[in-house]
């Protein structure tokens, strides 16, 4: 993960660094911002902020807090029917476009354009980064390259919620009527795998295991993908490594 390359550098460098999660949580984010504003902090980097709050929130935060320093990740900032900037923040983006199509090209190259798949996703207006994965999606269906058969949206961020909202979409599905599945986070991938693993039609015992590819990767993904590559078949994914160091050294300077 990027904390790591992160910290390693702060250790690096004598400088105090300190992380937490919010798992998804936008209520959470905004609380725990403003209590690392109000305990003294001299920088925050802050991630996958909600578009359509992000703006308003960390305007207020640095108007109270003048001296704080921002550096986001896929955060857009977005009012008043427009997108914004904040004077003295920089933000970092991934090309998320690019990380849902190389997976789609994965899966064309292997059963040819029209290559019928499932999404499993939040739908549109739930985050920014989902929003622009979903571009190239619909690029690529609008060309013909793909059929969404069917779309999974798990209730939460979790790997037990898209599990559970999977496992139930694919006992109404028929095998032979799809040719794969793509899930837009790889937490939503792990719960995808686990359905596909619980279900003897999709894993392989009767007849070939149905595919899976995600964005995003961590160590249980590449667990997963060498357990059973025949299911878990790529992720689409940035250096986390690099992501963290360049965003720290962008707050140092």
């Amino acid at each position: 993960m990027w904390k790591d390359s992160c910290k390693k550098l702060c250790d690096e460098l004598g400088v105090q660094f300190d992380f937490f999660f919010c798992d998804g949580d936008f209520n959470k984010w905004q609380d725990t911002i403003r209590t690392c504003a109000s305990a003294g902090y001299d920088g925050l980097i802050v991630s996958h902020g909600n578009q359509d709050g992000s703006y308003v929130f960390l305007k207020g935060i640095l108007d109270e807090y003048k001296d704080l320093k921002i550096v986001t990740f896929d955060t857009q900032f977005y009012a008043d029917g427009e997108y914004k900037k904040l004077d003295g923040v920089t933000q970092m983006f991934q090309q998320d476009k690019s990380l849902v199509t190389v997976l789609l090209d994965e899966m064309v190259a292997k059963y040819g354009e029209g290559v019928r798949l499932v999404k499993v996703w939040r739908g549109p207006n739930y985050n920014s980064p989902f929003d622009r994965r979903e571009e190239g999606w619909q690029e690529y269906e609008k060309a013909g390259k793909i059929v969404t058969v069917g779309e999974v949206q798990p209730l939460q961020d979790s790997v037990d919620s898209a599990n559970t909202v999977t496992a139930a979409y694919l006992q109404s599905l028929k095998r032979e009527d799809v040719d794969g599945v793509i899930a837009y986070y790889d937490m939503y991938g792990q719960g995808v795998y686990n359905a596909l693993i619980e279900n003897d039609n999709m894993n392989g015992k009767n007849g070939d295991a149905l595919p899976m590819a995600s964005v995003d990767i961590d160590p249980v993904d590449i667990t997963n993908m060498q357990t059973r590559p025949d299911i878990w078949t790529a992720a689409g994914t940035t250096d986390w490594t690099l992501n963290g160091e360049i965003a720290m050294r962008l707050l140092f300077a």
